[in-house]
């Protein structure tokens, strides 16, 4: 087998893995909104207490979909670590996948840990302590690290075609922001204060827009009330930037890196008017499921166009 065909399947692999994560993560999400957190109690991994569940109720059913894909996940992690890296000792150019698959085992293990913090501590349903909203920031921060690492194992399979028709162009003089890690901080920034904002929905869910404003404003007010207004001015000001910045640059760069650059600029507007749709509509079911698949896809491909960019400006 030539490597071209071993970067081919490991390609297929990435994607298949990459739209797999990004289900389960809608997955959880649900299991949030829901308040299907508790449905298996308090042990993990085994639900009540058993491996499948008997007499269950609706919103068991729901947590333990949840663990067993979120189960099937890690072994079809697992399994890919085990084959890239088998494969990298049969042939040579595969060290920037095999990387990039190692930190998705890693970060697969510390999405697990922090799923099962949330359930052990009873961090679920109503519960509207601060070290939930703690935990919840770190799995937040964590999933997005997940689908980071994925999508740069997705772009390691694309490295050779990359520079074999777009290698010997000379780099021009497009911003270096982009290829630097400040770029991707900023999503992470606002991802961060989604979260913040997805649990204040659900914990206090709002009977209209003013009266959503007022309670922010409240003295007395529970913490994540006081900084949820962080999510739309972050995801306006730096997110408009960013879309902004994506698109007076695509202009500049090699048709690979332009097309990618235009697909960012576009996801990320979009992102941003499904949001604050997502908003004024008092924060609907399918609208918040639907805001945070836009948010995965635009941060997935933010990410592809920072490997890229930042290989070419090396």
């Amino acid at each position: 087998m030539e490597l071209k065909a071993v970067e081919l399947r490991l390609r297929r692999w990435a994607y298949f893995l990459l739209v797999y994560t990004i289900l389960v993560i809608l997955w959880g999400a649900w299991v949030r909104i829901s308040h299907s957190g508790d449905g298996c109690g308090d042990t993990w991994p085994l639900c009540n207490g058993k491996l499948v569940p008997e007499a269950a109720r609706g919103k068991t059913w729901v947590e333990y979909g949840h663990r067993f894909t979120s189960g099937l996940y890690g072994l079809v992690v697992m399994g890919l670590f085990l084959y890239v890296r088998q494969l990298k000792n049969k042939f040579k150019g595969l060290d920037s996948t095999y990387r990039w698959m190692t930190w998705t085992l890693v970060f697969m293990f510390s999405e697990a840990a922090l799923g099962a913090k949330l359930v052990l501590f009873g961090l679920v349903n109503t519960d509207q302590s601060v070290w939930r909203l703690i935990v919840m920031s770190l799995h937040q921060l964590n999933s997005f690290m997940l689908v980071a690492f994925t999508v740069r194992f997705l772009g390691a399979t694309y490295e050779s075609h990359y520079q074999l028709n777009f290698g010997n162009e000379p780099p021009k003089l497009t911003p270096a922001f982009f290829a630097k890690p400040a770029f991707l901080i900023c999503f992470l920034v606002i991802a961060v204060t989604g979260a913040w904002a997805s649990l204040s929905t659900t914990l206090f869910p709002s009977t209209s827009l003013m009266d959503g404003l007022m309670r922010d404003m409240e003295s007395g007010s529970h913490i994540v009330l006081r900084i949820r207004g962080t999510h739309p001015i972050f995801a306006v000001l730096i997110g408009g930037s960013l879309s902004f910045g994506l698109y007076k640059m695509s202009s500049q760069l090699n048709a690979f890196l332009s097309r990618i650059a235009l697909a960012g600029s576009a996801l990320i507007a979009l992102g941003i008017v499904v949001g604050l749709i997502t908003l004024f509509l008092l924060s609907p079911v399918p609208l918040k499921l639907i805001h945070l698949l836009l948010a995965h896809t635009l941060w997935s491909t933010s990410v592809f166009f920072f490997h890229f960019y930042s290989l070419a400006k090396r």
